[in-house]
């Protein structure tokens, strides 16, 4: 995907994205270990803090069934989770049901979150 399909994609979620970080009192990111992660998390980090938005961030090495049901028993209720979570949808559709959850990851999700 190329950087200005990228800014494409954002522009065309941005609502979204604002409407979900106004209603969140506190939101749950989660941001992934490598490079892409933690540029991620920087950059989302700024906005949030810009937004005057608390917020609780923890950076993983990976993402798995285990990680996702320790997740859902914490009392949050927005999730953001930034280059990690694509290959998980299935896991956390059945985990974390009950929030809200947006991934932005530059990696194709293997199947819809909200399907």
């Amino acid at each position: 995907m190329t950087y200005q399909k990228i800014i494409d994609e954002i522009k065309k979620k941005e609502k979204e994205i604002v409407d979900f970080i106004n209603e969140a009192k506190v939101i749950r990111y989660i941001s992934h270990l490598d490079a892409d992660g933690l540029c991620c998390a920087g950059m989302t980090l700024r906005l949030l803090t810009k937004s005057k938005k608390k917020f609780h961030l923890s950076i993983l090495r990976q993402l798995d069934k285990d990680a996702i049901a320790e997740l859902s028993k914490e009392h949050y209720t927005h999730y953001i989770f930034t280059d990690i979570g694509s290959s998980q949808i299935g896991h956390l559709k059945d985990i974390i049901s009950t929030k809200k959850v947006m991934i932005w990851d530059h990696h194709i999700p293997h199947e819809d979150l909200f399907e």
